[in-house]
């Protein structure tokens, strides 16, 4: 997989598990996964552009302490970091 298809499946776990109880978090993450579809390539550039959307929902997932979703955030940020 890309990097973008990966995120792409990582923010899906996310919205799975916060559909219900955090609508906030979940509009968060339907934002990032549509600026992902949106991305054509799969470089540093396209990561770059929409990284923003990205830290959104992660941020609001740590402000809510849910212990699962917060598992899933590390596994993105490690893959941000790994990645660059």
């Amino acid at each position: 997989l890309n990097i973008l298809e990966d995120l792409k499946t990582e923010f899906m776990k996310l919205f799975n598990e916060s559909k219900k109880k955090y609508v906030v978090v979940k509009d968060a993450i339907e934002e990032t996964l549509t600026k992902i579809n949106d991305c054509r390539g799969n470089n540093k550039e396209d990561v770059k552009n929409i990284i923003d959307f990205m830290i959104k929902p992660i941020t609001l997932i740590c402000e809510n302490k849910h212990t699962k979703l917060f598992m899933i955030c590390l596994g993105i940020l490690k893959k941000l970091v790994t990645y660059n």
